[in-house]
């Protein structure tokens, strides 16, 4: 499910013009990418195996290219509760899959 979700994000966004898409496997990994690349637009799972996807949001938001990037954030958990905390931590914007 992860990695179908993955390749249809991603040739979603390279249909809008985003290029190139880069994709991560865990939340270190998408924190180092992050970090050597700063990426303009991110789009963060909720639900990672190595960490929770609003403590990801949180840890870009507070790195020095942080505030620049646009982060969506997207889960199947569709409760209200996980929205508010991905806008909290920094997230632009939610949606569900």
């Amino acid at each position: 499910d992860e990695s179908i979700q993955a390749r249809v994000t991603a040739s979603v966004l390279r249909r809008i013009g985003f290029d190139p898409v880069q994709g991560a496997n865990s939340a270190d990994q998408a924190l180092e990418l992050y970090n050597q690349h700063g990426q303009d637009f991110l789009v963060v799972d909720l639900c990672l195996p190595d960490m929770d996807g609003v403590q990801l949001i949180g840890k870009i938001r507070s790195g020095y290219r942080g505030s620049r990037a646009r982060v969506m954030a997207y889960t199947a958990d569709d409760h209200h509760g996980r929205h508010a905390e991905a806008l909290r931590a920094g997230a632009n914007d939610f949606y569900t899959k």
